[in-house]
């Protein structure tokens, strides 16, 4: 199990250490999800896929993504602790709160078409289109266009 080193949690006492205690657990916890997990994504395959398919394929695909980069980032914070790199800790830090802000965000926007579902064991296809584009968001991160990327001739992206 990864830890804070001796010479800082010394120095902590109450909330902080408990803070760190929490870091820790969630860190060794993180660890054993993604070495349980492999996470793959065929963008080919991806794009013929049906809806459900889509939607549950995007669904695996973030989860990977979100175990990948609390991983790294929780690993960072207290291994910077020890080499004393504060920079790296607060924008690890910083890149935590991002994250789980991010993912909260896309959650509730999700929760929020699942919920206003006419029918709640049988989604309409408006209601698949607004999960589908709100999952293809989230896992493009932007508004840049992969799929025209990887699917169109190069030339043509020129």
């Amino acid at each position: 199990m990864l830890r804070f080193p001796e010479k800082i949690r010394a120095q902590a006492s109450g909330v902080l250490l408990q803070c760190m205690e929490g870091l820790e657990s969630f860190c060794s916890h993180i660890d054993s999800v993604y070495e349980r997990n492999n996470v793959a994504l065929d963008p080919v395959r991806l794009q013929s896929s049906h809806q459900f398919e889509y939607v549950g394929t995007v669904l695996w695909f973030l989860y990977g993504i979100y175990v990948a980069k609390y991983r790294e980032l929780l690993r960072n914070v207290i291994r910077s602790t020890a080499d004393e790199e504060f920079l790296v800790f607060a924008h690890c830090g910083r890149g935590l709160i991002e994250t789980t802000a991010t993912l909260r965000y896309y959650n509730n926007e999700t929760l929020a078409v699942v919920m206003a579902a006419k029918d709640p064991n049988k989604f309409s296809s408006e209601e698949i289109s607004k999960i589908v584009e709100l999952l293809d968001k989230h896992s493009r991160g932007g508004r840049f266009d992969w799929g025209s990327f990887w699917m169109s001739n190069r030339n043509d992206m020129v």
